[in-house]
């Protein structure tokens, strides 16, 4: 595509499942991308910028994603690509991560804690629970695990070890499941530390806007602590707590503790 928008040409091949994640190479002459095919097998290849010469880098027997540079292009004969940011072996969310070492993150879980660990699994021992908002700085990682809970449910997660403003030190997934746990910290839109705590009645479906139409993206079952930080009243006309941006459980569902009706109204999606 020419700088003005014009001229757009598919560099691609059409039987791949799908093209994403591309990097520019430092002297502009090729680009890195991930390739999934048919057999959804994701792999790394680069590409001249004409869309001729293709090179897989990757053999796709593990999970690669948002590959970028450190040397000339291969095309030219300087060295491959070397993946950093997210090149990962597989992990929580097709093994995309969006962070990376030396970032200063905030706790965002939906619940009010959320446990720092000595290893990189769940199975391994609790340091201590991290209150929700707590800043620290990423210091190790990514470690992508695959591993069975105590029920027997595959946890795929990436791993970061983490620094706490205090000094401590431990391991804590990016995210479980889609619902975050470390995200980026922010002066303009700051976690806010917890002043009102959630106690599911019952099985509870949360969603992803204040209202039954928005699609369920994740659950609890009774006796469960959640942890909200605005409200809205959802098209039912019913409080709808939202728990972080774009999770949302239903008032009725849930007991509050704290202040609550103190939350700010916020936008319903």
């Amino acid at each position: 595509m020419d700088a003005n928008g014009e001229n757009i040409r598919l560099l691609t091949s059409t039987d791949e499942f799908f093209a994403s994640s591309p990097s520019w190479s430092p002297d502009g002459k090729a680009i890195t991308y991930v390739f999934r095919g048919k057999r959804n097998k994701v792999s790394i290849r680069v590409i001249d910028a004409e869309g001729f010469s293709a090179q897989q880098l990757t053999d796709g027997t593990k999970f690669t994603d948002y590959p970028s540079w450190s040397a000339p292009s291969p095309v030219d004969g300087g060295d491959v690509p070397t993946t950093i940011t997210g090149a990962t072996d597989g992990g929580d969310n097709k093994g995309e991560v969006h962070l990376a070492i030396g970032n200063q993150v905030q706790i965002a879980s939906l619940e009010p804690t959320i446990a720092l660990r000595v290893q990189p699994t769940m199975r391994a021992k609790i340091i201590r629970n991290v209150a929700r908002s707590e800043t620290a700085t990423i210091i190790a990682g990514p470690q992508y695990v695959s591993e069975q809970s105590s029920k027997g449910v595959p946890q795929e997660f990436n791993w970061w070890q983490i620094q706490l403003a205090s000094g401590e030190k431990g391991w804590i997934p990016e995210s479980t499941y889609g619902e975050p746990i470390l995200v980026l910290a922010s002066a303009l839109n700051p976690v806010t530390p917890v002043t009102c705590k959630l106690t599911t009645l019952r099985g509870v479906n949360i969603r992803s806007g204040a209202g039954s139409e928005f699609e369920q993206i994740a659950s609890r079952a009774g006796n469960q602590m959640l942890a909200a930080d605005g409200q809205a009243t959802g098209s039912d006309g019913k409080i709808w707590w939202r728990l972080y941006k774009g999770f949302w459980v239903r008032s009725d569902f849930v007991t509050e503790k704290g202040n609550c009706n103190d939350l700010p109204a916020v936008s319903s999606n």
